[in-house]
């Protein structure tokens, strides 16, 4: 696999995990570039690179959606928490959906401190 071909496909790969089939304009718009040039990448008319300047645009959009993601994960996992203790059983299953929760509340009590 050549150097463009892994970019083009973490570049396939990302648009697709964020927008689905049709991930070239709306990814265009989120990262200010001509979905033209999003498409001449991966019709492989103009190369890319894994050395490109787009990367660090890339890493800032993944970086926006994993906050995003990650907001909601401690939402859905505080209220989980919180209405597991009201039943009185939080801990006799300490694992959820491959999520150690008790490493997650070791992490909220570091971050208290």
């Amino acid at each position: 696999m050549t150097e463009n071909d892994k970019a083009i496909e973490f570049l396939t790969r990302m648009g697709d995990l964020l927008y689905g089939r049709d991930w070239i304009v709306p990814l265009g718009r989120e990262m200010e570039i001509s979905p033209d040039l999003i498409f001449n990448w991966i019709s492989r008319k103009t190369p890319l690179t894994m050395s490109d300047d787009v990367w660090p645009n890339v890493f800032h959009v993944l970086g926006q959606r994993g906050n995003r993601y990650q907001d909601f994960i401690d939402e859905v996992y505080f209220a989980f928490r919180d209405a597991r203790k009201n039943q009185g059983k939080w801990w006799d299953d300490a694992s959820v959906a491959g999520f150690n929760l008790a490493d997650m509340e070791l992490e909220e009590a570091a971050v208290e401190d």
